[in-house]
């Protein structure tokens, strides 16, 4: 009897995060690797059920090459969405004046070109003990996989977010300058630089979440990104609102 625990740990479906900004050549290919492994996904679980039921050799093999098979595509899915990742950090890499965006897309690199490799290592899988041996050694792997992609998916938002601020402040500046500028334009900027502040704030507890150390000192990393979340939103609603409070200043200073 195969390990049911191991295959729900190695084949769950993935729910995948997103920011609005999608790059489409990607998010096409990510869109096609979904489509092949939940087709993948599906027969590894008609050759399980039927393996449970007859458990002879014949189903046996059919049931290991079914999940060579969904393995192989769940790889190809892992590659689809790091390459999409590691692109989207590119768009707002300028605004983090750390290397945290530099050091996550290489480790997502190295993972990725990791990734490609397996196939050769899949094809040669046999039997049962080499399949398992082969997805406790993936499991290892995959921590650090798990935490770059948390890693990004807050680095991201936060270099966007902090591109935001920086527009919003040059704005402050060319306000300032204006001729017009009196002391209700004052107190206004004292407000919005107070709200710019708060979400300056929000981003740095957010980013305590990102983790560029060695992986093996975390046991969970899928909380990782939704710990952070709370802080991004703030800092995004408080955002807006500087956005909606600024537009009024702008109407009569530029």
């Amino acid at each position: 009897m195969f390990s049911v625990i191991l295959f729900l740990l190695l084949f769950l479906k993935p729910s995948f995060i997103f920011s609005q900004d999608l790059i489409p050549q990607y998010q096409t290919d990510l869109s096609y690797q979904q489509d092949l492994y939940n087709q993948s996904y599906d027969l590894f679980l008609q050759k399980k059920t039927v393996h449970q039921q007859y458990n002879s050799i014949a189903t046996e093999k059919e049931l290991i090459d079914a999940i060579k098979k969904t393995t192989q595509h769940r790889n190809s899915l892992l590659v689809a969405y790091l390459n999409l990742i590691t692109a989207k950090l590119d768009i707002y890499k300028s605004q983090d004046s750390s290397p945290n965006t530099f050091k996550i897309q290489n480790v997502l690199n190295q993972q990725n070109i990791w990734l490609q490799n397996q196939p050769t290592k899949i094809t040669s899988i046999s039997n049962k003990s080499q399949l398992d041996q082969y997805n406790q050694q993936f499991s290892q792997s995959y921590k650090q996989i798990q935490q770059y992609i948390n890693n990004a998916l807050i680095q991201s938002q936060v270099n966007h977010q902090n591109l935001i601020i920086s527009q919003i402040k040059n704005l402050l500046l060319k306000i300032k300058a204006s001729p017009n500028f009196d002391s209700q334009a004052q107190n206004w900027i004292v407000e919005i630089e107070s709200q710019l502040n708060d979400s300056t704030d929000f981003i740095s507890q957010a980013l305590l979440q990102v983790k560029t150390d060695n992986p093996e000192s975390y046991t969970d990393y899928s909380d990782l990104y939704q710990e952070a979340k709370p802080y991004l939103d703030s800092s995004k609603q408080n955002l807006f609102k500087v956005i909606e409070n600024i537009s009024g200043v702008i109407k009569k200073f530029i």
